[in-house]
């Protein structure tokens, strides 16, 4: 299996493209792009979110969304939305 580091540049690009295309995106959608089991997607965007606070980027991580509740998850919102 490919490890969290070796999905960042991919799942990134994913993205990019996916905000591009103003779409949301599932964690199924990404782990299937990248070709990874969901449960690594998380671990994949906890550092796709640090790069973007770094570097002042918009929250990437926010569109991607739960399959049931169609809605990002807030720890990867936080900081960018105010509590």
């Amino acid at each position: 299996m490919a490890t969290v580091e070796s999905l960042v540049p991919k799942v990134a690009t994913y993205l990019v493209t996916a905000a591009r295309q103003r779409r949301t995106v599932t964690y199924g959608d990404v782990a299937r792009a990248v070709d990874t089991h969901p449960r690594v997607v998380p671990k994949t965007l906890e550092v796709i979110r640090a790069t973007c606070i770094e570097q002042g980027w918009p929250a990437l991580t926010s569109i991607v969304v739960s399959a049931t509740t169609r809605k990002p998850g807030e720890a990867f919102l936080d900081p960018w939305v105010s509590r």
